[in-house]
Parts: C-alpha cells; structure tokens; sequence
C-alpha cells in the first residue's frame, strides 16, 4: 500500500453542492453517513491508479463485503448501508456484474482536483485492519463531524507546505459542523492520530494566531523546520480559531 493515495475532492470544496452537508446527525441514518465516510476512506486507499489489466479501471477497487467488514470493524449491515449513502450521494459508483462488486470512485478518472489522502500509516502493521477507526463505535455525533472536518482538511492542504490552514468559519462552511462542534471534533482527531495542530501568528494583532492543521502518516519530511516559518508555534491543545 501506498503512503498517500489521491481522492477526488472538488466535490467537498463546492459549498452549493457538497455531500457532506447532507450528511446531518439526524434521522435514522445518522450511523450510516459514519460508516460511509470510512468506506469512502478505505475504497479510495484501494482504487487502481491507472488503467490496468490487473487492477481494472482508474478508480476501481474490486473487494468483497468480508474484506470490508475486516478493515472497518464495523457490520455488513453498515458497510451496506454506507455504500448505498455514497452511491446516492455520487461519490461512488457500483458493478454488480462481477463478484466481488467494483467500486469506482466517481471523479478520479476524470481529472478533477485531488488531494493526497494518507494511506498506508493509518494501518496495522499487517494492513488487515485500519487502525484509526479503533474507537468508532458509529453511535457519536463527534465521529461524524470528525471525519467531515478531515476530509475537508485533506481537500484543503497546501502540497508544497504540507500543511492545511482554516478558520472556524470556513469549517464551518465547508464542512458543515457548527463552531460549537468543532473543538470536540478536532480533539477526537487528535486522540485517534489522524492529524496533529499547531498555530500559527497572524497579522490582525500580536496576540492572534490561527490553526494549521498536519496530516498525520504522510509526507513526514514536510514539517516545522523545513518549510522555514519560524512564527508556527506547536500547540499541544486545540486553540480558539476565526
């Protein structure tokens, strides 16, 4: 398994249209948006890179209910639910023609605009499980948030700095959690190792700094003392942001 993969993200930066302002902890399938969104995480790790004989189309990820279930944690019932929460919302599309079924991620074939999702680090050291989503229990509106913040961070992240830098507001808007919501889901993200925060200074006074938001398991390389901005401050816990 790769380090980073790619997952198409134009979707999650259009506010008019993003699948995750769909995704409300409300109604009775709240846990399925969870489940989906993990799916969508794992399906992407899995997606053929380029057209081949081997592994198919640009996009598809050929693999069985079981194997799923394996990775996740989760039930069939929920791997169920979500893919069908991801089929409806355009994320995916699915071929039940073969056995297993062929997962397509919509959007990668067609050159869109990508971000580089981590990969392999949020493994096992045997792959057979996905180590991050341990404590996911699918019963939490801070899991649901959590994952939407990530992916909008993932979507958001400066390549050449390695880093992600948003305001609440934007968070807000992209990701659509509400500011009160925002700090518990920021530590949940923490705590489970998918991203690390530090601050940075900003121009409005001495005083106000901003989040920059660091993608665990990808690119280490990138960090504080290699893109040479001496005003980031590490912050061991999640500080207030505009």
């Amino acid at each position: 398994m790769l380090e980073w993969t790619k997952m198409p993200s134009v979707r999650f930066l259009d506010v008019a249209d993003s699948p995750l302002h769909k995704m409300k902890w409300s109604g009775d399938a709240k846990s399925d948006y969870i489940a989906a969104l993990m799916l969508l995480i794992v399906l992407s790790h899995h997606a053929s890179d380029k057209d081949s004989l081997a592994n198919g189309r640009l996009g598809d990820t050929q693999m069985s209910y079981d194997k799923l279930t394996e990775l996740l944690g989760i039930s069939r019932t929920k791997v169920s639910n979500g893919i069908r929460v991801l089929e409806n919302l355009s994320l995916i599309k699915v071929s039940t023609n073969k056995r297993p079924n062929i997962f397509t991620i919509i959007g990668l074939a067609d050159g869109v605009r990508w971000g580089k999702l981590p990969a392999k680090g949020l493994y096992d050291k045997k792959l057979s499980k996905v180590k991050v989503f341990e404590s996911f229990k699918l019963r939490s509106k801070v899991e649901l948030n959590a994952l939407k913040i990530y992916l909008v961070v993932v979507a958001f992240r400066d390549s050449q700095i390695g880093y992600t830098k948003l305001g609440y507001e934007k968070i807000t808007q992209y990701a659509a959690v509400q500011r009160n919501d925002i700090k518990p889901a920021l530590s949940f993200l923490i705590a489970n190792d998918f991203l690390q925060i530090d601050t940075e200074a900003t121009d409005l006074n001495q005083f106000s700094t901003a989040n920059v938001y660091w993608l665990r398991h990808i690119e280490p390389h990138k960090h504080r003392g290699t893109i040479g901005r001496k005003d980031v401050t590490q912050s061991a816990e999640v500080e207030p942001s505009s």
